[in-house]
């Protein structure tokens, strides 16, 4: 929950030269005027990257950051890191809900309804621009049959053929973003237990 601060810090930038045009009229001698926003925004994509080095110094690296904010941050993210690669992971909204619930139940049902649908609309919005860039993995398909995924990944990320077979290892035996023992729990229907505001709010 770091990289998906860049469109803020990159929208400030925007916003507060936006805000002082008079200032940075042809001729006028100000601070501002001698230094364009391009130059800023540079600079504060390689003060993100310098921190990112510092954590991963091998130079590859995975951010698993959950949440609309940090799909919204991609078009910024591909302005520092140009050869980034995205898989996004889409799950249906009453198992993603359901998941949510047992994970964070101090949460509330209409956020869970809420977070997953900002997230969709997010990446809506987000992956035309992606192309050769971006997968998208379906969370049924990856727990079910990982043989599936994982050549898509490996063809994505580029892995040669005993990192692929690592990947396909790692779906089929680790498990990832396994939160219960309900795994790869497919619900047929709304739960007879949710009242009729959980309903409205899911619907």
């Amino acid at each position: 929950h770091l990289l998906d601060m860049a469109p803020r810090l990159l929208g400030t930038v925007e916003k507060h030269y936006a805000e002082r045009a008079g200032e940075r009229r042809p001729g006028i001698n100000t601070m501002i005027a001698a230094v364009p926003p391009e130059r800023v925004a540079a600079a504060i994509g390689e003060a993100l990257a310098a921190v990112t080095r510092g954590l991963f110094p091998g130079g590859y690296w995975l951010d698993k950051t959950p949440g609309h904010p940090m799909i919204e941050a991609v078009p910024a993210l591909i302005r520092i890191w140009p050869e980034a690669r995205f898989i996004f992971m889409r799950r249906r909204a009453i198992e993603n809900i359901a998941s949510r619930g047992r994970k964070f139940p101090k949460e509330g049902f209409a956020s869970a309804c809420r977070r997953w649908a900002e997230s969709l609309r997010a990446w809506s919005e987000v992956r035309g621009a992606l192309a050769g860039r971006a997968i998208e993995v379906d969370w049924l398909l990856m727990a079910r049959e990982p043989d599936r995924v994982a050549p898509a990944v490996a063809t994505l990320l580029d892995l040669d053929a005993d990192e692929q077979r690592r990947l396909r290892q790692a779906l089929q035996v680790d498990l990832p973003e396994r939160t219960s023992d309900r795994f790869a729990e497919v619900l047929d229907g709304l739960p007879e237990e949710m009242d009729a505001e959980q309903r409205r709010a899911f619907e």
